[in-house]
């Protein structure tokens, strides 16, 4: 609510816009931005955020500043907005060719800098060759290029090439039945293919051909095929760790073909909405109370 601050790590001292000791002209424009969230520093440098405030019938309101040119724009109604109409902003995503996206409920647009603003993506399930959300949840760039979008009508992929999407209802092996499940998130894992995260269905894994392949992390516990799965992520050891909506975090390790619970306290049983791992091997954990868990080294033993 008091705006956006910098945290140096060299002296580990915030700033502020009042209080700017590293001169950092971001600062000066994104600083007096209230009730900002999503901070995301882009290829070209250029810094994007949010600002909102849940349930009070505005649109989330999105900053770009572009520090080369000491230039802030903002953006407003990215998608068509009226007033029985509602969409949120959740996150912001950059595919591997610069492009800057957005994405949330009711929302999915990409930003066309010849034009300097945001294409909205209609849900269309008629469209050949389009996508049908409400909301999207996630967005993740595989190895090709392509986009995987998680939708609650399912996960499509995007090729940004072609533009076109391609839908893949979620299938288990030697098992033909579609599960519709929201789609929560998508990895693309070092030696067991792609995962796929769902509200309620555990988690499906495919090859590269997108067919079914078995999943180690349900393999290991049968109880996690019903599972309410948050976020995924894959650390650099290789471990996986699942986010669950009660607030625990299942982690699986491809060496022993085991699978373990931890209930960080400290998320006092809320649902788990980012995991990401920093350069020194940590894991930052978020919920949605706002908490954000630093686990030193990635172990909690």
């Amino acid at each position: 609510k008091q705006g956006s601050f910098l945290y140096d790590p060299k002296t580990k001292r915030f700033s502020s816009k009042e209080q700017n000791t590293l001169g950092n002209p971001a600062l000066d424009s994104l600083g007096q931005v209230k009730n900002s969230r999503y901070p995301f520093v882009a290829k070209d440098g250029t810094w994007w955020m949010v600002t909102w405030i849940p349930f009070t019938g505005t649109a989330p309101v999105l900053y770009s500043y572009d520090k080369k040119q000491n230039n802030l724009l903002r953006f407003e109604k990215i998608s068509p907005y009226k007033p029985d109409s509602y969409y949120e902003i959740w996150n912001i995503f950059q595919h591997d060719n610069g492009t800057m996206w957005v994405y949330g409920m009711g929302l999915l647009a990409y930003y066309n800098t010849g034009e300097k603003r945001f294409i909205h993506i209609n849900s269309d399930p008629f469209q050949q060759n389009g996508i049908e959300y409400d909301f999207v949840s996630s967005l993740h760039e595989d190895k090709e290029k392509n986009v995987w979008v998680c939708t609650n009508k399912g996960l499509y992929r995007f090729n940004v090439e072609a533009q076109v999407f391609q839908n893949i209802p979620n299938t288990r092996l030697n098992d033909t039945t579609a599960i519709h499940n929201a789609v929560s998130a998508v990895i693309q894992t070092k030696n067991n293919g792609i995962w796929v995260s769902t509200w309620g269905a555990g988690i499906f894994s495919y090859n590269g051909q997108l067919q079914p392949i078995e999943n180690p992390f349900t393999k290991a516990d049968p109880i996690n095929k019903g599972l309410h799965a948050s976020f995924m992520i894959q650390r650099r050891n290789g471990e996986v760790w699942v986010g669950t909506q009660t607030g625990g975090i299942k982690i699986f390790d491809p060496g022993s073909g085991k699978c373990f619970s931890v209930f960080p306290s400290l998320l006092q049983g809320e649902t788990i909405t980012q995991l990401a791992e920093d350069h020194s091997g940590n894991t930052w954990i978020g919920a949605t109370s706002g908490a954000l868990v630093k686990c030193e080294g990635g172990n909690w033993k």
